[in-house]
């Protein structure tokens, strides 16, 4: 248990900065809006929260350096900021906020949904990510549906 925690916090980093790449390129990722509008629709309160508590996290992804509470504010507000990018940027951050080191504990419909999505836009999951991928697809029968499961539990 200690040694997924430590790969857990290991995987954290190098997942965030490979959004925050993500984030830098010109254009969103293919089939963001969806994401946006499924995280939107099935993960309310975590977007709630993040638009709340977790403005520094999103501009943190977006690639602003030493980010405050003020930074997401700020970056929404420049002309040059691409708005699609400033909303990914905070459903992702919605996401990240629900992980934890629990997530590979106990994995849920809403962690594998963010990693698949994810691995799908290019990312390589660690071994501990993978727990909870792997964990989804025996429960939706070897399939990535995690929006199925969740709205059935």
């Amino acid at each position: 248990m200690i040694q997924n925690n430590k790969k857990w916090d290991a995987s954290t980093e190098v997942r965030q900065a490979w959004l925050t790449s993500l984030l830098g390129r010109k254009t969103p990722p293919k089939g963001w809006a969806h994401f946006t509008a499924t995280t939107l629709a099935n993960h309310g309160n975590s977007v709630a929260r993040a638009t709340a508590q977790k403005h520094e996290l999103a501009a943190g992804l977006a690639g602003v350096t030493d980010p405050d509470y003020r930074a997401y504010r700020a970056l929404v507000e420049k002309p040059t900021t691409n708005p699609d990018k400033a909303v990914l940027a905070m459903m992702l951050a919605a996401h990240e906020a629900d992980l934890s080191r629990e997530s590979w504990r106990h994995p849920g419909p809403q962690a594998a949904y963010y990693l698949f999505q994810l691995e799908e836009w290019g990312y390589t999951l660690s071994e501990v990510e993978s727990l909870i991928t792997d964990h989804a697809m025996k429960d939706t029968n070897g399939t990535k549906d995690t929006e199925g499961a969740e709205s059935a539990g």
